[in-house]
């Protein structure tokens, strides 16, 4: 009797797992989170130390986390506050030194403010410094920005404040309620760009506005040193340093209902909308990098990307529970 020739097979059955091998490894770990009501994951940012912070809400008592996981995904240190520091209520921002600025009002749960907080994290976890900040109208701050060389920026919808690299507030100026700050990013160690109203702005610390251009409402900003790259509707918007518009690109997949935005990476730049990650390249183009899995109920709310490695955050809900 002749023994069939098995080698074809297994070279194909070879193939099969070292293809699932490859795609098994490609997640490194992945880690759930409930705690005891309600979690919500908002947020990401790479640290120092190879290390992914999370942020966002947890608890129905108005809490919110900074979670920050070692490279293995083991939970490096973590500071629960119920002063809001994910996005739309709050923000917290990376800073040079691969610390934390997180700015944003006091949650009572059923109602906010009116004090909000601004408070320095170092890389370790520790607080280097924490500031009280009453704004104008009572309007909780909403917003940061970290300043390229000595300053920091905190904001409410209808209050911008300018604070040394100690915490110290050293200017600052009130926002016409008409106008509501919904954007900022500094431009320089003197001037700020941000999204008030119907206009993008250049202004000076004192609010002096040094140049302006009609927008929509503002998903994101990003400004590369020559160009800012705006989030607008359903498009990437580029505009030169004096806000002289250059051009808008379609972007797939913006959702009103997804916190679509430019991901903090450290080499190139992102975009999470609802269906994936997007790269653009230096004239603002799109290109999908990758999907988000089409899981039932999970919503991909952000990403961080260093390295060639991307660490998603997201939430799924299972009969009005929340686990990030």
């Amino acid at each position: 009797m002749k023994i069939p020739n098995t080698r074809p097979m297994r070279t194909i059955l070879f193939i099969l797992l070292a293809t699932l091998s490859v795609s098994a490894n490609a997640q490194l770990w992945e880690r759930a989170d409930q705690r005891s009501e309600i979690v919500s994951m908002k947020n990401a940012l790479p640290v120092g130390g190879g290390r992914w912070a999370v942020m966002g809400p947890a608890g129905v008592g108005g809490d919110h986390f900074i979670s920050v996981y070692n490279s293995d995904g083991s939970l490096a240190w973590e500071v629960v506050s119920p002063y809001a520091g994910d996005q739309n209520m709050g923000q917290v921002v990376l800073m040079p030194d691969s610390g934390l600025l997180c700015a944003g009002g006091y949650d009572g749960c059923a109602y906010f403010g009116p004090e909000s907080r601004v408070t320095r994290y170092a890389s370790d976890g520790t607080v280097l410094w924490e500031r009280e900040i009453y704004p104008l109208n009572g309007v909780p701050l909403t917003m940061a920005a970290k300043g390229p060389i000595s300053h920091v920026a905190a904001a409410s919808p209808d209050s911008v404040y300018i604070m040394d690299l100690d915490g110290n507030v050293t200017g600052g100026f009130p926002v016409p309620t008409s106008e509501y700050v919904n954007g900022m990013v500094w431009a320089s160690d003197s001037t700020l760009y941000m999204g008030r109203g119907t206009d993008l702005m250049l202004v000076g610390m004192d609010g002096t506005q040094l140049a302006t251009a009609p927008v929509s409402y503002i998903e994101d900003m990003h400004w590369d040193g020559q160009e800012l790259l705006v989030i607008r509707g359903d498009s990437v918007c580029r505009f030169t340093s004096d806000l002289d518009p250059l051009g808008c690109i379609f972007l797939p997949g913006v959702d009103s209902q997804t916190d679509n935005g430019f991901i903090t990476s450290g080499n190139g730049l992102y975009v999470n909308t609802a269906n994936g990650l997007y790269e653009l390249d230096t004239n603002g183009v799109p290109s999908l990098a990758f999907p988000w899995p089409g899981l039932t109920n999970l919503t991909t709310t952000s990403c961080a990307v260093r390295n060639g490695t991307a660490l998603a955050v997201g939430n799924t809900n299972i009969i009005g529970r929340n686990t990030g």
